[in-house]
């Protein structure tokens, strides 16, 4: 067994991207206008970001189920703009787990894990170039 194989066995972290931690609203909303499923939107808190995903903490009501694709918008505030060189991404985002983390005032939080969709992501931003 090679040491990479090895390192891999240990390892559950399967991430392609670092994460950032960064604390911003997202907004995240299921269903389409061309699909019979009702639009439903939810604005939540991120928790850490990166071009593959981002993972945000909740206690709003609705069900995140595993699988589920929705609609994801993360604005990246200007202070961030050193580990994200762009300002907004947005895209479809596939729910990869859902994490009961605590009951504040009877009303559970949870975090989820959600990754960006490929090709289906959009990052905007400024091109900086040098004078």
């Amino acid at each position: 067994m090679t040491r990479e194989s090895v390192r891999e066995l240990q390892s559950s972290d399967r991430r392609r991207w670092n994460r950032i931690a960064l604390i911003v609203p997202v907004h995240i909303q299921s269903g389409t206008e061309r699909t019979s499923a009702a639009v439903s939107a939810v604005t939540v808190q991120s928790k850490d970001v990166s071009p593959g995903g981002v993972y945000v903490t909740t206690s709003a009501g609705g069900v995140f189920v595993p699988g589920e694709i929705l609609t994801v918008t993360v604005p990246v505030p200007w202070e961030s703009r050193r580990a994200f060189p762009f300002s907004l991404m947005t895209g479809l985002c596939r729910v990869v787990r859902v994490d009961e983390l605590s009951t504040i005032n009877e009303e559970p939080s949870r975090g989820v894990a959600l990754a960006f969709c490929g090709e289906s992501t959009t990052l905007l931003g400024a091109i900086v170039t040098a004078v």
